[in-house]
């Protein structure tokens, strides 16, 4: 393999909001960070969320976790209950506020970065 081993480069892998994907993304290759957006769903309310890779020096990490955390939106959220079970005098369900947004950030050590081209690693 010919491709780069980076020293000290770290693989920052950001998970936020469906909405919030483009505003981070597009934040992040404003302060030159190349990062790439992957659609993605989960968690409790089953919504869409964006995962996003960056690739940066460990020197970086600080700065591009401010982006995101400046870019990653909180919301409140009212989940209505489950009404597909009987409703009774001694059980009446009640809405739920949930906090949505911000990010979910997980940084990894970046062994190896590299790309395809013409069939080769580089």
């Amino acid at each position: 393999m010919t491709a780069n081993n980076p020293k000290n480069q770290k693989l920052v892998i950001t998970v936020v909001q469906k909405d919030d994907g483009e505003n981070v993304l597009n934040a992040l290759h404003r302060d030159g960070y190349a990062s790439l957006l992957i659609s993605s769903s989960g968690g409790f309310l089953r919504r869409g969320n964006a995962t996003i890779l960056t690739l940066c020096s460990s020197e970086a990490v600080d700065k591009v976790i401010k982006i995101i955390a400046d870019h990653a939106s909180e919301r409140t959220e009212i989940k209505e209950p489950n009404l597909g079970v009987q409703v009774s005098e001694w059980y009446v369900p009640q809405s739920v506020k949930i906090q949505r947004g911000g990010a979910s950030i997980w940084v990894l050590d970046a062994e190896l970065a590299g790309y395809v081209r013409a069939g080769a690693f580089k």
